[in-house]
């Protein structure tokens, strides 16, 4: 009997696209892992799901991952997207402090919906995440898993003096 007849269930062959990550966990523990995506679906969708378990590849092994427990998931970049509809998008460097004690830095990006363009408002949207953009990656921080957001001012300008301009 082959090991698929064994088993209490039909394991189903899907296609699915792996996706290499840094995977941070509740306590600050780092690993690189490999998720599954199905066929078509990106990484943000998965985040947005109802599932209580991810399953993922660590160390060649199949290991589910609480989702209240992932604190980060770290990808490559995806390349800019060709049509971005002429819409503004706003873009602030800030540095993401986890519970854990552990920090994002990066770029935070979004297309505001009112006048306001707060770095708050966009953190207050629903999603359970938000994505820090760094050079060739892009962290997706569960909100659930932030102490701090701290904006950073350009370092090519010079910090105030506290002097007031006259």
């Amino acid at each position: 009997m082959s090991a698929n007849m064994a088993r209490s269930q039909v394991i189903l062959r899907m296609p699915v696209d792996n996706l290499v990550a840094t995977l941070i966990l509740h306590d600050g523990e780092r690993a690189e892992v490999m998720l599954f995506l199905p066929g078509g679906e990106d990484l943000a969708r998965l985040l947005d799901g109802t599932a209580q378990f991810i399953p993922m590849v660590r160390d060649g092994r199949v290991c589910l991952f609480a989702r209240a427990a992932i604190a980060c998931l770290e990808v490559p970049a995806r390349p800019p997207a060709a049509d971005d509809d002429g819409l503004p998008v706003e873009k602030q460097r800030a540095i993401v402090k986890l519970r854990s004690g552990g920090t994002v830095e990066g770029e935070l990006r979004w297309t505001p919906m009112t006048a306001n363009a707060r770095t708050t408002d966009h953190l207050n949207l629903e999603a359970p995440y938000f994505e820090v953009h760094r050079e060739e990656r892009t962290a997706y921080v569960m909100k659930a898993h932030v102490a701090s957001v701290t904006e950073v001012r350009d370092r090519k300008l010079p910090m105030p003096t506290g002097k007031l301009p006259r």
